[in-house]
């Protein structure tokens, strides 16, 4: 199977969403491969007049010994802002600020976007403090010039921008993964059909076959086996209708009907059956083989799921699933009927489950899963505690104090200090 690479991941769309940013907030980005190089980097029209944050680091780097200092800033800055959440604002070895997000597929970075240097106080104050003592006066009157293009960007703004960043690294990491799952399905569809035989005979008889096996390492709980089987069912079913699209839509009919057999066989809920009537509706919307390869493939994944977490716990697949949510989403606004909605549930009967299973309500989970997001936040001096509470999703100051000295006994003054900062 061809190796993936950058190119497999729409690379020119995460370029033409870059230069949208760039265009709207006069802010340049770099796009940062996975050995933290730039490979990209945007020029608005309004910003192409002049010279901007780039052009300074650029100049500093060269008065400064060490040449590998923007590298392992930007190592640092993907793997934090994949450790909290997606996005993270920093300040780099020169004083300056980034904020980055990296885009993700399947959980591994694949590219991060970071924004140009900024500047987030007083530039004389910043080149008295932090340049002046280790330059000569050759290159203090250069990098002054230089410093009056490094754009300065109050922290709220700073803090806005970055959730903007956010929100197109996830959109390009959601159409990514698309491609990516149908480039995966389409390499395994491909391999199936070069080991097919020429008689068709044996094709249909090897198709029923693979569903009766199916049907027994579903209900054997071997769910490798079950993924490899549905794949190559899938495969059958592209060969045997001749990729004429019609009929393909039909055998996908009988492979969910099938799939939900399997599920209640193995243990799932038999309200399972009710969701196929929403799957018939979203089949015929389907336009291409490829669309349909990869969402069939997501289907497969949902009625497994189904199958093996109730033949654990019943409730097991959507308390999973609702956690996930909240790992993914606790610092933007998050409400029971939000949640109570990715899990297809009514909000009182998915509170009801929620407490029963993990033996807290839902809104002290998610107050104190915040807490402890802060704590960690806390440690990092160059944050101020009014910009950490909604990082992690409080809307209001003050209650973001209250709950966090409910939780810990300290308030976030207080709990910032006793760590020696």
């Amino acid at each position: 199977m061809k190796k993936l690479t950058l190119k497999n991941i729409s690379l020119e769309h995460a370029r033409e969403i870059c230069d949208n940013y760039a265009l709207a907030t006069t802010i340049n980005l770099f796009i940062i491969d996975s050995g933290n190089q730039i490979i990209y980097r945007t020029r608005s029209k309004e910003i192409e007049k002049n010279n901007c944050g780039y052009d300074f680091c650029t100049y500093l780097n060269k008065c400064s010994a060490n040449k590998n200092t923007c590298e392992r800033i930007y190592s640092y800055g993907t793997k934090e802002a994949k450790r909290f959440g997606g996005r993270y604002i920093y300040f780099c070895h020169t004083g300056l600020a980034h904020f980055t997000s990296p885009v993700l597929i399947e959980d591994d970075v694949f590219l991060t976007i970071v924004s140009e240097p900024i500047i987030m106080f007083d530039s004389e104050e910043y080149f008295e403090m932090d340049l002046k003592k280790s330059l000569n006066q050759e290159q203090k009157e250069e990098l002054k010039k230089l410093l009056k293009f490094v754009k300065p960007v109050e922290p709220s703004v700073v803090h806005a921008l970055s959730e903007m960043l956010f929100v197109n690294t996830e959109y390009i990491s959601k159409q990514a993964s698309k491609e990516m799952d149908s480039y995966k399905m389409q390499g395994k569809i491909s391999e199936f059909r070069y080991n097919f035989k020429e008689d068709e005979e044996n094709h249909i008889n090897s198709y029923f076959a693979k569903e009766d096996e199916l049907m027994k390492a579903m209900q054997a709980f071997d769910k490798d086996r079950a993924s490899e089987l549905l794949n190559e069912i899938l495969g059958e079913v592209f060969f045997l209708s001749g990729y004429r699209f019609e009929k393909i839509k039909l055998r996908v009919v009988e492979l969910v009907s099938l799939l939900s057999r399997a599920a209640i066989k193995g243990g799932a809920d038999i309200r399972i059956f009710g969701i196929n009537d929403g799957y018939l509706e979203e089949i015929e919307k389907l336009k291409t083989i490829d669309e349909t390869a990869v969402w069939l493939s997501k289907i497969m994944n949902r009625f497994m799921g189904a199958m093996f977490d109730f033949s654990d716990v019943q409730n097991k697949d959507l308390i999973y699933k609702a956690l996930e949510y909240i790992r993914r989403n606790y610092m933007n606004k998050i409400t029971l009927e939000t949640v109570a909605n990715e899990v297809y549930l009514s909000p009182g009967y998915f509170s009801k489950v929620f407490k029963q299973e993990m033996k807290i309500n839902f809104s002290n989970y998610l107050s104190e899963y915040r807490i402890e997001k802060s704590k960690i936040l806390i440690s990092d001096k160059n944050l101020e505690l009014t910009d950490i509470s909604q990082m992690v999703g409080f809307e209001d100051q003050s209650y973001f104090t209250k709950v966090f000295k409910k939780t810990t006994g300290q308030s976030p003054g207080k709990y910032r200090r006793s760590m020696g900062i």
